[in-house]
C-alpha cells in the first residue's frame, strides 16, 4: 500500500530557539517535511519561490518584511502555498490584518501540538471551506455579539456563505435562490458595511463572530 504524501513546510520565524522547538514537534510527524527555514519575511518570500513548499508557518513580527506583508507578496506572486499565520498576538486587528493578506489560518503560540498539526491538515486538506482559526482566536470571538441586525436575513445568509469560502455559483443552491439574486445581495452587503473584497467580508464576519453560528440559525431569522 502507497503511504500518503509527506506535506512540505516552510517555517518562518526569527527567534531560533522557537524554530527550533516548531521544526522539533513538526518532525514527530511522518506526514511531515521541513524543507526549508527563514529568520526574516525576506527570506520567506525567496525560499516560497524557491522551494514551493505547500504550507508556511509564518510569524507576524518577523524583521525587514514583517509576516503579514510577506504572506501578501508570497500569496499574490504563488498562489499554491497555504499560509498560517503563527503570533503571540491573537486581537481582532492581527487576525483581520492575517486574513486579508491571504493567510488561510491563524494560530497563536500558545497552541498545543495537535492544534497545530490540525491546522496543517484542514488548510491542505480543504476539510473546510474557511480558515482555521485556534481554539484561542475562536474563542474571543464567541463573547461577541455579532454586530450584523443592519443586515436583512437573506444578507446575514449570504455573508455566513461567503466567509465559509462559498462562491455565488454554490451559495444559490444552498439558500435555493439564484446566481443574479446572490449577486445583488452580495453588493448590498458590501453597500451596507463599506467592505469591498470577499477578503474584507470573510474578515468582518470572521470577527464578528458570525461564524459562532450555522446556517440553520441564520435562517431562523427568515
Amino acid at each position: 500500500m502507497q503511504r500518503p504524501a509527506r506535506i512540505l513546510l516552510l517555517l518562518a520565524e526569527d527567534h531560533p530557539i522557537v524554530r527550533e522547538g516548531l521544526r522539533a514537534l513538526l518532525q514527530t510527524n511522518s506526514r511531515m517535511m521541513i524543507v526549508g527555514e527563514a529568520a526574516d519575511g525576506k527570506q520567506a518570500i525567496e525560499l516560497a519561490s524557491q522551494l514551493k513548499p505547500q504550507v508556511i508557518l509564518m510569524d507576524i513580527f518577523l524583521p525587514v518584511i514583517n509576516g503579514i506583508e510577506a504572506t501578501r507578496e508570497i500569496t499574490k506572486r504563488i498562489p499554491a502555498p497555504k499560509v498560517v499565520i503563527f503570533s503571540t498576538a491573537s486581537d481582532r486587528s492581527n487576525v483581520d490584518a492575517a486574513l486579508q493578506s491571504g493567510a488561510s489560518g491563524f494560530l497563536t503560540k500558545a497552541s498545543p501540538p495537535e492544534e497545530i498539526f490540525a491546522a496543517i491538515r484542514h488548510v491542505i486538506g480543504n476539510l473546510s471551506k474557511g480558515p482555521f482559526l485556534c481554539r484561542a482566536v475562536q474563542n474571543q470571538q464567541a463573547t461577541a455579539e455579532p454586530s450584523t441586525n443592519h443586515l436583512s436575513p437573506r444578507e446575514f445568509q449570504v455573508l455566513y456563505l461567503i466567509a465559509q469560502g462559498y462562491s455565488n455559483k454554490c451559495i444559490g443552491p444552498e439558500l435555493g435562490i439564484s446566481m443574479k439574486t446572490v449577486e445583488k445581495h452580495r453588493q448590498s452587503l458590501m453597500k451596507k458595511l463599506n467592505i469591498h473584497s470577499t477578503a474584507g467580508l470573510t474578515s468582518y464576519a470572521i470577527g464578528e463572530g458570525v461564524l459562532q453560528l450555522d446556517l440553520a440559525r441564520a435562517a431562523e431569522r427568515l
